[in-house]
């Protein structure tokens, strides 16, 4: 079986990398260099099978550069700086997926992968396939999503919350399942 070869951009915080959150809402680098278990080898990996990946990230100045270097110094193999897109604008993360045929954006927040599919739309452009990379849920009162109740009497899971399938991206949770969504 012959998979064809895709463009994928992936999201540096919460996705390459733990994130990094200061308090007081200043740049923090120090988690540039903290990358996600199995990050490297699942992306050396999918360089192998002949897919071509970008980065595809909101940062600061500081920031940027910072993810920048750490990514050219660990893979400068897989990427080269201009397949590193960082932008000052999270809302503006559709443009690179337009600009460089992006086939599939993986990003750990559903507000990017939202605003992806609803810049293609109102373009009237093909969206990329879309996956939320969710290696630690996070829990919003505002908005739950996927959380489920073990009720003891049924034996079974109640959703709580409107399922990520329901709003046409996939969910993975970690490096392997985000390889063997492409892969298989």
């Amino acid at each position: 079986m012959s998979i064809s070869k895709l463009r994928i951009a992936l999201d540096a915080g919460g996705v390459i990398f733990s994130h990094s959150h200061s308090e007081d809402n200043k740049e923090d680098t120090s988690q540039v260099t903290n990358w996600m278990n199995g990050a490297i080898d699942t992306i050396r990996a999918l360089s192998k099978e002949g897919h071509t990946l970008f980065v595809n990230s909101f940062a600061g100045k500081a920031t940027g550069q910072a993810t920048t270097k750490e990514i050219l110094d660990k893979l400068g193999d897989v990427f080269t700086p201009e397949r590193i897109v960082i932008v000052k604008n999270r809302n503006l993360k559709y443009k690179p997926c337009i600009d460089l045929k992006i086939d599939v954006m993986v990003d750990d927040r559903e507000d990017v992968l939202d605003s992806i599919s609803q810049e293609c739309l109102k373009r009237n452009l093909p969206c990329p396939r879309l996956i939320l990379f969710n290696s630690t849920p996070r829990v919003s009162f505002d908005n739950i999503v996927d959380i489920r109740l073990f009720d003891q009497e049924s034996a079974d899971y109640v959703d709580l919350g409107a399922s990520s399938a329901n709003k046409g991206y996939e969910k993975v949770f970690s490096w392997l399942d985000l390889y063997n969504a492409l892969m298989f």
